[in-house]
C-alpha cells in the first residue's frame, strides 16, 4: 500500500504525522504500507486547502492507493466541512475505492497529537482539556517540552525525537485524540472496502 500524507507544514509536521501514521498502519495490519509526506505548494490552511492544488497533488502520485491531508483546526469550527467537501470531490477523482483522500483536522494543532503520546506534565497548572482547547497549543505548551527536554536546538523544534515517542505510544495519541481513532476508523472501513472489490 502507497500512502501520500499531504501536510499543512512541511517539513514540521512530517515529522510528526510521518511516524504516526506509520504507526496507525501497523496497527491495522498494514506495517508494509509505504508512506511518503509530500511537499504542498502553495502551504498552510489556505493553500492545501485549494482544489486545484489537491487535485495536481492525486495526479502527482498515480500509484497512491490512500491520500490522507492534515491539517491543524486553530479553533475554526467550519474547517471539518470544508475538508468533508474535499473529500467528496476527490471520491469521483480517485474511483472510491480502488483509491481513497481522507483529511483531517488535528485538535488544535499538529503538534497536540505528540504531546498526545509523550509524557507532557510539565507545569502543575496544565491539564490535558487545555492543552486540547488551546488554539496555538504550540507556544504555550509544545514549545516548553522542548526547551525542557534540550531539545530547542533540535532541527525543526524537537519534532523528530517527539515525533518519533509519541508514534511508539501511538496507543495514548489514539486514546488522548479523538480525531486520531476517527481517522483510523476510518481507513480501516477503506481496507474493508477494498478487500470486498
Amino acid at each position: 500500500m502507497n500512502v501520500i500524507v499531504i501536510p499543512e507544514d512541511k517539513p514540521n509536521d512530517e515529522l510528526i504525522l510521518k511516524p504516526l501514521i506509520e504507526a496507525m498502519l501497523r496497527d491495522l495490519g498494514k506495517a508494509s504500507a509505504r508512506v511518503e509526506v509530500c511537499k504542498p505548494d502553495p502551504t498552510g490552511w489556505e493553500g492545501v486547502k485549494e482544489w486545484d492544488h489537491l487535485v495536481q497533488i492525486l495526479q502527482d502520485f498515480p500509484i497512491a492507493h490512500l491520500f490522507i491531508l492534515c491539517v491543524d483546526r486553530d479553533g475554526h469550527e467550519e474547517r471539518r466541512q470544508i475538508l468533508d467537501d474535499l473529500e467528496e470531490r476527490a471520491k469521483k477523482i480517485l474511483q472510491y475505492p480502488r483509491r481513497c483522500f481522507l483529511a483531517e483536522h488535528a485538535w488544535q494543532e499538529v503538534e497536540v497529537w505528540a504531546l498526545a503520546g509523550i509524557d507532557w506534565k510539565l507545569r502543575p497548572q496544565w491539564s490535558w482539556e487545555a492543552i486540547r482547547s488551546e488554539r496555538d497549543a504550540k507556544e504555550p505548551y509544545f514549545k516548553p517540552i522542548v526547551r525542557d527536554r534540550g531539545l530547542i536546538n533540535e532541527p525543526h523544534g524537537g519534532r523528530r525525537i517527539l515525533g518519533a515517542q509519541a508514534a511508539r505510544n501511538y496507543a495514548r495519541v489514539r486514546q488522548n485524540c479523538p480525531e486520531v481513532l476517527v481517522l483510523e476508523d476510518r481507513i480501516r472501513d477503506w481496507i474493508a472496502a477494498t478487500a470486498q472489490r
